[in-house]
This record gives C-alpha cells, structure tokens and sequence, in this order.
C-alpha cells in the first residue's frame, strides 16, 4: 500500500510540474520529439532524397533566378502566362516574374518536402555570386519589391581610370572609400540617376567613381539606381509554420536558411520589415509561432537594424526573436498573409542558441553545396557541469566562422560575455 501512495503522488507531482505554464520570457528551443524508428528510417530517406535532388535540379542557378527543387513548390507570377515556368522539379525562371513561392511541407505518404532555391542579388555587384536563399518545409516567400523600385543590374561593364580617382560610399558620395591610380581596370554593373558617376567593385564593397575619370565609357547599358533602387527579392515577408507534423525529430523545423557570398562584405536584405545585414554569412530565419520571427547566426555574421539606434549584433551561435503583426496585405502578390515588424515589443535581445536548437537544424549540413555559397557548420553546444550550476559551452569545427566575430571583439562591438563563451576573449 505505500509503493502504491508513493506512486500516485510521483504521477500526480509529474503531472503538475508538466502544467506548469512557461514564463513569457523564457528562452524558445527547437523542440526535439520521440518517434518510432521505423518513422525514423521513412523520413531519412526522403530528406535524403530530397536535399540530393534539390542540388541536382537547381546547382549552379543563376543569379536573380529561383528553383523548384524538390515537391513540392507553388508559385505566383506577376503574369498568368507565366505559370508553366516552374510546375516541375529542376524548374527555373526569372525573379522579376515572380511574386511568391510556396513550399509544401513534409509528407512521407506522398513523398513530399517542399524545396525551393533563390538568388538574389540584393545589393551584390554583378562581378560576383548573388546570395543563396534556401526554403525548405511549408513555407512561403513573397516579394515586398514594387516594380517602381524594382531594378535588375546589367552585366559588368568593363572600365578604366583615366586620372588619379577616388571612390565613393554610398549615394550622396561624401564619403570616400580609398583612391585609385591611372589605368586601374574596373567592372561597372549601374549608374547614379544624374549619371554622373557608376557603381564599381571596391576591396569587396559597392563603390562609386566619377564618369569623368574614366575617359569616355559607354554607360547607355548601365541601369540608373538611387537609395530607394532593389533588386528582385532584396524585400521580402516570408512565413514558415512552427513545426513539421511528421518526421519531427529527423526533419529541420520549416525554415530558409540565408547566405552571403564570401567575395562581397556586407549584403543588405529586409525580411518582414526587418532591414539585415548578412557579412560572410550562414543566417536562418524561421517562425516558431505565427507572431515570431527567429533569426540564428550559424557563421559569419548577421546584423539587424544595421546603422541605427537598434542595431543588433548576431554572432555564430546565437539567435534574435522579434515580434511580428497580424497578417496583413504587404506584398506585391496581394493577399492577406505578410507578416510585418510589430514595433511595439521593442529592441530585440541576443540570445545564445540553445543544444536543442543546435541538434534541430543539424540536417543543414547535409545541403549540396552547388545551391549554397558554402558548405554549413552546425556548432556543437555542451552542457556540462560546473561549480555554481551548468554551463553550456559551444564549439565551431571551423575557426573561420568566427574570424569576424573576433575582430568586432576585439573593437568591443560585441559584448565581453559573449565574446568569452565564443572562446574570443580570456
């Protein structure tokens, strides 16, 4: 009769502390869920599958283009006509068609795990890579770009100093980047609106040079762009449900993961109103609840709100929550279903990636690297026990993710503490 009493109250004590509600400021995980193996085995092999066929069909894809890469993937096009360009795996077309991609999510009975490739240029010069978008899972992305705004830049246009010339940042050209001497070759992709002067490469950044000083060039080809110019998909909502129904535990939860090319330092991109800026970057975006947007650094860096009074630091191994709006019509595609910044919550707080999330998104490692600009690390995250408590340790396999984040800790841009838990600072 006591085992029996003991018994009940352990059940009945479980059971209470199960119900406990979570505090509100709680740290979100990536929730990890038991399945049978037999499930184990049938999910494998179609994420398998999946990811193979998704780089068969979509490697290599051109720039200001998207993919459907493995089924299932639904788009909308700006004009109907266009609907038969991406029905089919290995499918490709033009962004500036394009208002939105919807992936399916994972269904083992029909063989399904909606794969969608992009790249878009964003504020990339044309002489190198564009950015990888990868949607995978029930997902949605749909283009915040109007066609007002909307431009696609030409193909490098080859020019040469003609005098000693200077290099300037940004639009109002106050700001200069560096100096270059006479007969210095340079690859020309756009040109200011008064056509004064034309957007070149420069130590891995955008930068403008006089037309003057380069002789007589023929810039008629070149795009005229200004501060509110975008390329095809440089704005977008996207949507993402919190959690696969199936293969939980051997599928990622639906997410895109997003990255820059290492040629270029800094792409500025704007997903559901959050302006971001990715530096040699491994980012992903998700929504673990329909008015939160997740975003993690796995190398590189990320940055939101970039060059303002919210600025937001991510570093490898670390994540952002933000608050989103009800669905509203945002897009270009005319629905109700964009999900927009929700001011109201405030400047968003870093916060480490926890070992649930590190295991949940381990299978983007798996990613062929022809539809990525490199390969993806997964930091392996311990928690051990210590004087005082636990303590959660982390390690990258690859020191080279970290190689910006050191020297922002090193100019303190970065907090001490989180430099220290990288392994930056002593």
């Amino acid at each position: 009769m006591r085992l029996r009493h003991l018994t009940l109250v352990f059940v009945v004590i479980v059971l209470f502390l199960v119900n406990i509600p979570q505090s509100s400021h709680a740290q979100s995980e990536i929730p990890l869920l038991p399945i049978s193996s037999l499930q184990t085995d049938v999910c494998a092999k179609l994420v398998q599958d999946a990811f193979a066929q998704a780089g068969t069909n979509c490697g290599n894809l051109d720039r200001n283009s998207a993919c459907y890469g493995f089924k299932k993937v639904t788009p909308a096009f700006t004009n109907l006509a266009d609907n038969a360009l991406i029905s089919d795996p290995g499918d490709r077309a033009e962004l500036t068609k394009i208002e939105s991609l919807v992936t399916s999510a994972i269904n083992t009975s029909i063989s399904e795990y909606g794969i969608t490739v992009v790249k878009p240029q964003a504020n990339i010069h044309s002489s190198v890579d564009a950015a990888s978008l990868v949607l995978i899972g029930d997902g949605q992305i749909e283009s915040e770009v109007e066609p007002e705004t909307e431009y696609v830049p030409a193909e490098p246009s080859f020019v040469s100093t003609s005098a000693e010339t200077q290099v300037f940042k940004g639009f109002d050209f106050s700001e200069t980047l560096g100096t270059l001497a006479v007969g210095e070759n340079l690859f020309a992709d756009a040109a200011s609106l008064d056509g004064n002067y034309v957007r070149v490469l420069f130590e891995k950044q955008n930068g403008w040079v006089k037309v003057e000083d380069l002789g007589s060039p023929d810039i008629s080809s070149l795009p005229k762009i200004g501060p509110d110019s975008r390329t095809p998909m440089q704005e977008y909502y996207l949507t993402t449900s919190a959690l696969s129904q199936q293969c939980r535990l051997q599928t990622l939860p639906p997410l895109m993961v997003a990255q820059s090319p290492s040629e270029f330092e800094q792409v500025d991109m704007r997903v559901n109103e959050v302006d971001v800026r990715l530096e040699e970057a491994t980012s992903v975006f998700r929504l673990p609840s329909s008015r939160v947007l997740e975003v993690y650094t796995l190398g590189g860096l990320t940055t939101l709100f970039p060059g303002t009074s919210n600025e937001l630091i991510i570093p490898p191994g670390h994540k952002a929550r933000l608050c989103l709006r009800a669905p509203e019509d945002l897009g270009v595609e005319g629905d109700k279903d964009d999900k927009g910044l929700d001011q109201r919550c405030g400047r968003p707080r870093l916060l480490r990636m926890t070992r649930a999330d590190a295991l949940a998104l381990t299978p983007l490692g798996n990613l062929p690297t022809n539809i990525t600009n490199h390969p993806i690390s997964i930091p392996v995250i311990i928690i051990a026990s210590g004087i005082g408590g636990v303590i959660q340790q982390i390690i990258f396999d690859d020191p080279t993710l970290l190689a910006i984040a050191q020297r922002l800790c090193q100019e303190g841009k970065i907090p001490a503490a989180v430099c220290r838990y990288l392994g930056l600072l002593p």
